[in-house]
């Protein structure tokens, strides 16, 4: 059984995408032939990906504002420029 579990899980760039391995693990394997040991493992491995993924989100996310912020600045004073620009008499 063990060796069926690892085959499913186990990704390589030059076989099946994992998600193309989930049906066949999922008809393949059943959770009351597994080890306790390995669903606790399964266990820890969805939590730790669910923080990993907020924290990079959230990361994003903040990323993405300050890089907004910066551009507004810069259309700001661009536009306080054209606005100069328009009001002083030409050299």
């Amino acid at each position: 059984m063990r060796r069926i579990a690892v085959k499913c899980f186990r990704c390589r760039q030059s076989s099946i995408p994992c998600v193309e391995r989930l049906p066949i693990c999922v008809t393949t394997l059943t959770l009351s032939t597994l080890e306790p040991a390995l669903l606790e493992v399964a266990a820890q491995m969805s939590h730790i990906s669910r923080e990993l993924a907020t924290v990079y989100a959230d990361e994003k996310i903040e990323r993405a504002r300050n890089f907004l912020k910066e551009r507004q600045e810069e259309v700001n004073l661009f536009n306080s420029r054209l606005d100069q620009a328009k009001v002083s008499p030409p050299r």
